[in-house]
Parts: C-alpha cells; structure tokens; sequence
C-alpha cells in the first residue's frame, strides 16, 4: 500500500513539471486541455450582515417599518395596521393620536373632531381616506364609509303584491277587515257589510234576491216562526198570539175537524165572451151568475149545499154573501165545490171547480181564485170561524 502511494506522488510530480515545461517551451508543444472555468450565480438573498432595524418584508427585504402596511422593528415580520391605527416610531400600530394633523397621509378611516383617526365604519363616524368623519341621519347606516338609507322602501306596487295597511306593512289582502291587491291601500269591507273577493270589495246579495223564508234586516230565516214568519224573502213579521206560522204565513193555531165555519162569496170577474169565444147571451147580453156551492163530509155521508143570489146582466157580481154555514173542518179539508153559471133557459157553465184545504191556514182573509177552467175568470171568497 505504500509502495502505490509512493509511485503515485512520483507521477503527480512529473506531470506537473511536464506541463510547467510546455507551456514555457516551444510553440510547438502539444496543447494541454484546460479546466472549466465557468461560475453558477446563485440567487440575490438579502444582505444580512447588517442586522435589520425596520421589519422583514413578504421576501425577506428589510423595510423600514414605519408604514401603516408594512409596520415593524427589530427585523420581526411587517404587519398592517388597521383603519383606526396608525405605525408608531417604535414598528408598532396604535390609535394614539398622531402628532401630525389626521388626513389622507395617515388615516386610512376618518378624522374626528379632535383630529383622531377613526375607523369611518360607524353611523356616529362614517368616512373613509382621511376625509372628515360624518354623522348619518335617522334611518341611515355607514357602509365602505359612505352614509346610506337603512329602511326598507316604503310599501307600494313595486314591493307588494297584497295591499299596503296602516302601518305601511305589506299584507295578503285577503280578509274582509283587510283587503286590497297591488300595493294599494287595504280596504275594509266589513265597515260596509261587503266581503272581500279576490282583493277586491264585493257587496253581499240583498237578503230579498236569495231567501226562501224571510228577511231579518240582510239576514235570511230560512225556518220561519212565530216569533218571525214570511215567505220568499218578505220582512220577517211577528204572529198574533193565537197565531202559528205555516208555510210562512201567520195563520189561527190548528183546529179540530170538529171545528165549524162559515163560507162567504165576495164577487167574481167574469170575462166578456165565453171561453170558445161566443157570447153569453144569443142575442148578445151579458151572463146571470150565481154560484152553486157544496161540499162531502165522508165521515157522516152528508154535503152542504146551496145557491147564491143571482145577479143580472153583469160581469163583476158582487155578493158579500155568506152561502155555507157551521161547515166542519173535516168537510172543508176534503173539498168545496165550486160552480158558477150563467141563469138562462138553458145554463151555461163559467167555472166549475174543487178547492180543499186546512181552514185553519187561510180563515179571515179574501181568497182571489183563478179559475181552473179559464184564467181570465177570478173569484173572491173567504171562511171565517163560525160564532
């Protein structure tokens, strides 16, 4: 191992004499190949054989530190102040106030009253770049240091689809108490007994137009009483004491078929011809009525019957004759037959027909008829209660 070493030396040796001598020899010496000589630059790193008074930067520069964006001392990393804070000389932020007048060189927010510089973001000081603060009016807030309108805009077509109350709310609109669309003002309907209907007030039908029973003010009884009766929306009416109401009329309480009573003829309307045209009389006179009256008592098998007077030559006879008596209920329930003639030689029928029906609902009032067989031929009659 030694012996290589030695030999080794031995050669470094000679060949450094031999390219000592070539290149001090003739010019014809071989050339000897040279080392690379280039150099790799490294990149610029800051000089820090300087310690570093200010602050380091974001690349490790030393700034000076006195910026309210670049704050710092004794070469610690710069922070940013904030709008209210300014870069004091020892590379701190503060809200200290400045020795210099506050404005756009060192406040980022507003300056007070008192020269301070404010953060500019509250509605008691808004402002931004060193402009004097301001004071926002009622309602307003202080937004990126302008003062602007805080409230909703007020309620109207271009928010609301309801209707707009008292309070300046927007409402559906809907209720009767309440009601309106577009952005108007909500009406109250109830105030005129009007329903609200698709935001709109609508009137209720009159009482009359609508109700079968009868009318209480705008409400409809649709089950008459005593107490109110009527029919086919008429004013409900109150019934005497002794009074019921049937099929909305006040009429005497229901009788026994044992009750008796009196049937009057009051006069008749008699058309001018009879009903195929021809005249009453062959040479053209006018008819002699009278009325044959009866009626069927199934229980006992016996009628009452009888004639009216008869009258001459006359289309409204007027009788105001009483033509049965002590007729029992029964008797009239089950039917009156009425037949009214013309007396000549040989009769002539004018009307013929029969009524029924409970007295009780219809006692103390005329009666008008239309006459079955022609309706140009009416007739007034009445039943009264027997004494």
């Amino acid at each position: 191992m030694a012996r290589s070493l030695r030999n080794r030396t031995n050669w470094v040796v000679v060949c450094v004499a031999l390219a000592f001598a070539t290149s001090c020899g003739s010019d014809d010496a071989p050339a000897v190949q040279t080392q690379d000589t280039s150099v790799r630059v490294e990149p610029t790193r800051p000089d820090m054989s300087t310690p570093c008074t200010g602050c380091l930067g974001d690349e490790g520069a030393c700034l000076p530190g006195d910026e309210s964006t670049a704050c710092g001392a004794g070469g610690a990393a710069c922070v940013t102040c904030n709008a209210a804070e300014m870069c004091q000389e020892d590379g701190t932020c503060s809200t200290t106030p400045i020795t210099e007048p506050c404005g756009p060189d060192n406040c980022d927010g507003c300056c007070d009253s008192e020269g301070t510089c404010a953060a500019g973001s509250t509605a008691a000081a808004c402002g931004a770049a060193g402009d004097a603060c301001t004071t926002c009016g009622d309602g307003m807030s202080c937004a990126a240091g302008v003062c602007g309108d805080d409230r909703p805009p007020a309620c109207g077509p271009a928010n609301c689809n309801g209707c707009c109350d008292g309070t300046g709310a927007c409402i559906a609109g809907t209720a009767d108490s309440a009601c309106g669309l577009g952005g108007g003002a909500c009406a109250n309907c109830s105030a005129t007994a009007a329903t609200c209907d698709a935001g709109a007030c609508t009137a209720a039908p009159a009482c009359a137009d609508t109700c079968q029973g009868c009318c209480a003010g705008q409400t409809c009884v649709t089950a008459p009483t005593a107490a109110q009766c009527g029919a086919a929306g008429a004013m409900c009416m109150a019934c005497g004491a002794d009074e019921t109401c049937t099929n909305g009329a006040c009429a005497p309480n229901v009788v026994t078929p044992s009750g008796l009573w009196n049937i009057t003829l009051v006069s008749a309307s008699i058309p001018s011809t009879k009903l195929n045209g021809s005249s009453w009389d062959p040479g053209g006179g006018l008819p002699d009525p009278f009325l044959e009256i009866a009626t069927v008592d199934s229980v006992a098998q016996l009628g009452w019957y009888n004639f009216s007077s008869v009258y001459t030559n006359t289309l409204n006879p007027v009788w105001n004759e009483e033509v049965l008596g002590d007729v029992t209920s029964q008797a009239i329930i089950e039917g009156v037959e009425f037949w009214f003639q013309d007396d000549e030689a040989f009769t002539d029928d004018i009307c013929h027909e029969i009524l029924a029906g409970d007295p009780a609902l219809y006692s103390g009032r005329d009666l008008v008829q239309v006459c079955a067989d022609d309706p140009d031929m009416t007739y007034t009659w009445r039943i009264d209660p027997a004494p």
